[in-house]
């Protein structure tokens, strides 16, 4: 229900993004730049709504392991 909510969010907040056709100019002016093609953010909502809980899972597990971890500790100057 969570992931079914995010996705939802991230999509809509897209689409409203693409409503301003001077960002979406830029958009496409850039992903063609980059060489992603003028049409990746089109697509973007399908790639979104594929992702599933196991690609959750596994990205979770390769990328914030316990192995992983760094702990930083900042303190005021004397």
């Amino acid at each position: 229900e969570e992931l079914t909510r995010a996705k939802a969010k991230v999509v809509g907040q897209k689409k409203i993004a693409r409503q301003d056709l001077g960002s979406y100019a830029m958009a496409a002016a850039l992903d063609e730049l980059y060489g992603l093609g003028y049409d990746r953010s089109d697509k973007d909502d399908a790639r979104y709504e594929s992702v599933n809980l196991d690609d959750i899972r596994r990205i979770t597990k390769k990328y914030l392991s316990e192995e992983k971890f760094v702990i930083s500790v900042v303190q005021p100057g004397k």
